[in-house]
């Protein structure tokens, strides 16, 4: 024993390069237990070199392991072999079990500057109050795994400057995970992985994943949370992830992930230039699936396009930033303070759906005003839950303006829309042509004396005049109406031209027991309208023949444009 530590070599200890089959497990085992009978010792020491352990080391409680810190070149596959070697203290097994035993439970322990190899994985699963794994190296090796079908869990680890180097090269090794299943406040900070997943977590819960870094991973996803709670995902680096950095399953709930920088993700290109068999929802950087729960913040991230490999005529990644995956029904997640380099963080849409459907359930809490309008701010828009405001002072070409988006456009600024209508507001400037209002505006306003319209054939409908300029062709209007309903009218409102054609099928009236109601709606008109005015028909009975007492009253009718009601028509509620 030195004085500060006892060496696994006074025990018997041998290296491989002496002994290639020797088993260590007994000569460090007496290490450990040497080290709990004294009072002051609690270190083992391991010297530089590679130590075959066929079996598990038990009684490991407050004891430090210490080894000699290895050069981690984990950038080539070819050459992996040498990875461990340059002086590095190596503990290697058979891929047949664990290293260490969970059966002392391991209250307090420590494991700085060693590199592992060659075990199922690095502990049973156990819940010290304090592990600290420093400055460590694992290669191609599972570190902890709590399988889900199980109830094992990992509590209380913490990983700090460690190297995970994952190509997949041990026996039986298919798609390894350095960390998998239920983790419990657990921390895991300034590491490193390359080549393959870093966490596939089930029901974790109140871990932290902080300032890592995740290169050339040659999987569906770098970090995978499935069930999990209150984990943050925070200051981390993701670059060239054959699919998406992150991949946020079902179930979770109070997610975080805030302030990581994600580039050259979602190119489906492993690092050895094979396509993954992944679908686009894998072309991006964050992939969410719907049934989540709680508060999940996806804030403050800087998201960068770039070229997939280093090597000129590489192609550019990723397609898409958000990938919203077709399974789970409810998504709801704020989406603020994220920057983009050079204003665009990809070559195709910020938000992707795998399925048409999936817009009608989710929500995106954003940001409330942007300073440009570019097709980033108008696809947040079109799953925003909130409004959002953009200014423009250029000539821009976007695919639409979604209802929730109202663009402030100076005078000489045309906005020329590709793909969809302008369902927003724009004030000034022009669109597709077409010069827009500058400010607010009350197209058309009735107020007392009320009108009604019942359930027979004659009288069965109200009908309000909106006149119409060539300043709201393919703008759209909006229309609201202080009503009352008594029995079952039809409550059908339909938008028709001077003539009587008609142009749309708005909302129903909701039946309203004789109280008082506001109904709100909006209607885009036709960019190739040529009248001078409309006709909004509120309709008591309109196909079929109803009851006399099958009422409609409307005792106030206003069109704007703008999103606002004039003050006389909310007034008739007072009155």
């Amino acid at each position: 024993m030195n004085g500060n530590y006892f060496d696994i070599t006074t025990f018997g200890a041998t290296p491989v390069s002496q002994n290639s089959t020797f088993d260590n497990t007994a000569a460090i085992q007496k290490a450990i237990d040497m080290a709990q009978d004294s009072l002051f010792c609690k270190t083992i020491y391991i010297p530089a070199s590679e130590w075959l352990v066929l079996g598990r080391l038990e009684r490991y409680d407050n004891l430090t392991f210490v080894g000699e810190s290895t050069v981690k070149d984990y950038w080539s596959g070819s050459n992996y072999g040498d990875v461990f070697k340059n002086g590095g203290s190596v503990l290697k097994g058979d891929y047949t079990k664990e290293l260490f035993d969970a059966a002392d439970q391991g209250w307090h322990f420590t494991l700085r500057n060693l590199s592992f190899t060659g075990f199922t994985r690095l502990f049973v699963p156990c819940s010290p109050r304090t592990a600290n794994i420093t400055e460590c190296s694992f290669k191609n090796m599972r570190v902890l795994d709590a399988p889900s079908n199980t109830t094992d869990q990992y509590h209380n680890f913490h990983f700090w400057r460690c190297a995970f180097t994952l190509y997949n090269q041990s026996p039986n090794a298919v798609n390894i995970v350095a960390f998998s299943g239920r983790m419990i406040d657990c921390e895991f900070s300034f590491n490193i992985f390359v080549a393959s997943k870093g966490f596939d977590l089930v029901q974790a819960r109140a871990s932290r994943i902080f300032n890592n870094r995740f290169e050339w991973i040659d999987r569906e996803a770098a970090i995978s949370l499935y069930g999990c709670d209150n984990n943050m995902i925070q200051s981390n680096w993701f670059d060239r992830v054959s699919g998406v950095g992150i991949q946020l399953k079902q179930l979770n709930k109070d997610i975080s992930v805030v302030d990581n920088t994600f580039s050259r993700c979602g190119s489906l290109l492993t690092s050895g230039g094979s396509k993954m068999n992944l679908s686009e929802s894998y072309e991006g950087y964050i992939q969410i699936y719907g049934d989540q729960q709680g508060n999940m913040q996806i804030d403050n991230n800087h998201f960068i396009k770039g070229t997939v490999s280093d090597m000129a005529g590489s192609p550019i990644s990723p397609k898409h930033v958000i990938c919203l995956e077709g399974i789970g029904s409810t998504r709801r997640f704020s989406f603020r303070g994220n920057r983009y380099a050079d204003g665009n963080a990809c070559v195709g849409s910020i938000i992707y759906s795998a399925s048409p459907w999936i817009s009608s359930v989710t929500s995106i809490d954003t940001d409330a005003f942007y300073d440009n309008l570019d097709d980033t701010v108008v696809d947040l828009a079109k799953y925003s839950g909130n409004r959002i405001v953009a200014n423009n002072n250029k000539d821009v070409t976007v695919d639409e303006i979604p209802e929730n988006l109202t663009v402030n456009n100076t005078f000489d600024a045309t906005i020329t829309l590709t793909d969809g209508p302008q369902a927003g507001v724009v004030f000034g400037g022009k669109v597709n042509g077409i010069r827009r209002f500058g400010k607010l505006e009350q197209l058309a306003e009735n107020l007392l004396p009320s009108e009604s319209a019942n359930g027979t054939m004659t009288g069965n409908k109200i009908t309000y005049t909106v006149p119409v300029s060539v300043a709201l062709r393919g703008a759209p209007i909006y229309l609201a109406a202080n009503y009352r309903t008594y029995n079952s009218p039809d409550g059908t409102v339909e938008v028709t031209d001077s003539m009587g054609t008609v142009l749309g099928t708005l909302k129903a009236l909701t039946l309203s027991g004789a109280q008082q109601m506001m109904y709100v709606d909006r209607f885009i008109i036709p960019e190739t309208f040529t009248g001078t005015s409309i006709k909004i028909n509120f309709y008591a009975a309109k196909s079929t023949v109803l009851s006399p007492n099958d009422i409609v009253i409307v005792d106030a009718f206003c069109a704007t444009y703008g999103d606002y009601i004039t003050r006389g028509t909310i007034d008739v509620n007072n009155v």
